[in-house]
């Protein structure tokens, strides 16, 4: 069975864009095996660095030691583990350590496999990824620029201008950029670019991991398979959304049968499109072109004393990119 799925965490980026890519059309890929009970290691370690943590070598030696006598048959119980969560990320960190603990018990029945990843890297998304990146990194700047936490407003006051410039989906690029605060009263003087996060997220520009169980399929074919699978659910959706399958005004079964053809037939002529004539890229762009052409009609009166009129359609002048799509249909 093949169970390609996105694993974002598994293993980490700097691990992931070592040398040993191999090409296969238009992504490079590599293949890694990650034992389970390592990869647990590792996570733990990285979330206690996040939060500033240093445990004691004894008490990691310990969690290591339960961690690596795990079996599949184990059913772990937050009760078992908690006193060395506790020891491990220290006092009023109950939250951390059930984290840790729910990672734990995600895995439960799977601790001593070691499964097969395909890892693979898109250049064309990490050039893009960057390039957006960089852009709205440019305009949150220059608006901290402007924002200058200023000595006359409350430290309120300058958490909400803070809040405004990160509002809305811009609140995700907040962790490339470190506030600096007063120790005294914590109010916000400044800010600076995190420099190591802007790193990490490089490395995992353009990369998505793929695991199967499937031991027979070399990892081009698993690849093309999760594409495939894409492909299907792209379809699927093309399917409700784009040629609009739904809803369906018959009763008769004929003028069902009917509509459901005429539907899976645009659907068809869609992807001869997309395959044939745009390299396999997306119709929406000649659609979004060729809807600015637009149909005049023009009520032309022949003589003022007689009513005779005339109707005279007329399509606005197509231009150059528009003439190459009507003559590609």
């Amino acid at each position: 069975m093949l169970r390609p799925r996105i694993e974002p965490d598994e293993p980490s980026s700097e691990e992931l864009l070592a040398s040993g890519f191999g090409s296969h059309r238009d992504l490079q890929i590599k293949e890694r095996r990650v034992a389970i009970k390592a990869f647990l290691l590792w996570k733990t370690r990285a979330l206690l660095a996040q939060q500033g943590i240093e445990p004691h070598a004894e008490v990691l030696g310990q969690f290591t030691a339960k961690i690596q006598a795990l079996s599949n048959e184990d059913e772990p119980q937050y009760h078992d583990f908690k006193p060395l969560l506790q020891a491990l990320v220290g006092p009023k960190k109950w939250r951390l350590a059930y984290l840790l603990f729910a990672l734990i018990k995600k895995y439960t029945g799977r601790y001593e496999q070691c499964p097969r990843y395909v890892i693979c890297l898109n250049k064309e998304r990490k050039q893009l990824a960057e390039r957006t990146r960089q852009l709205q990194l440019s305009n949150l700047v220059a608006a901290l620029e402007k924002w200058t936490p200023s000595e006359e407003r409350t430290a309120v006051e300058n958490e909400q201008g803070l809040n405004k410039i990160f509002a809305g989906y811009k609140a995700r690029y907040r962790k490339f950029f470190d506030i600096e605060r007063d120790p005294d009263s914590e109010k916000a003087i400044g800010y600076r670019l995190n420099e190591q996060q802007l790193a990490q997220e490089r490395l995992r520009d353009g990369i998505f991991i793929l695991q199967t169980n499937r031991e027979d399929l070399p990892a081009g074919k698993v690849v093309d398979s999760y594409k495939d699978l894409k492909e299907v659910e792209a379809l699927f959706d093309d399917l409700k959304h784009f040629v609009d399958l739904q809803p369906i005004r018959h009763w008769l079964t004929r003028r069902v049968r009917a509509h459901v053809f005429l539907s899976i037939l645009a659907l068809l002529l869609k992807r001869i499109f997309e395959i044939n004539y745009l390299g396999g890229k997306s119709t929406l762009q000649p659609l979004e072109e060729i809807s600015k052409s637009k149909l005049v009609i023009y009520k032309v009166r022949f003589s003022e004393r007689e009513d005779r009129t005339q109707i005279i359609p007329k399509i606005t002048t197509p231009n150059p990119l528009q003439k190459k799509y009507f003559n590609i249909v």
